[in-house]
């Protein structure tokens, strides 16, 4: 699958900037399971129009960070530490793993900026769809479904 968003942006996106986290720590394989889980459903057609390049302002603004922040909530699980400035692996001598309450805490901060991200980038579609012609908002599964709290309504 094509990719939208680089290891490299993800980490520039949704990471400190402090060079703890690395690109080769973000798998493309996770990208495209962010893909396909969290935008393809709610995109369809539009979001493959993205991925070949069109839309860039859109993407740019709001689906990329969504994205980044997506791939952050899965990948975090699997880093070593956190601290005070963002995720620690195990290469530092003196860092101990973060506890996995820890991790799961900050999974669950990227999750929730996550959605708010793509729910923005959905009003920004559905309020000017003549400008996305691919869009079509009876297939965005969040239009039929809604999940709060765990609970699918």
């Amino acid at each position: 699958m094509k990719l939208l968003i680089t290891p490299a942006e993800v980490v520039a996106l949704a990471f400190a900037s402090d060079g703890r986290v690395r690109p080769s720590q973000i798998a493309e394989t996770e990208i495209a399971a962010a893909q396909e889980k969290y935008f393809v459903p709610v995109f369809g057609s539009l979001f493959e129009a993205m991925l070949q390049g069109n839309y860039a302002q859109l993407a740019d603004e709001w689906i990329k960070p969504a994205l980044a922040e997506f791939v952050k909530s899965r990948a975090v699980m699997t880093m070593g530490a956190i601290t005070a400035s963002g995720v620690v692996t195990h290469t530092l001598d003196t860092a101990e793993s973060a506890p996995v309450v820890n991790r799961v805490l900050v999974a669950r901060q990227a999750f929730d900026r996550a959605k708010t991200l793509r729910a923005k980038a959905v009003a920004v579609v559905e309020a000017d769809t003549a400008n996305y012609p691919e869009y079509d908002p009876r297939k965005n599964i969040l239009n039929r479904t809604r999940c709060d709290g765990g609970i699918i309504l």
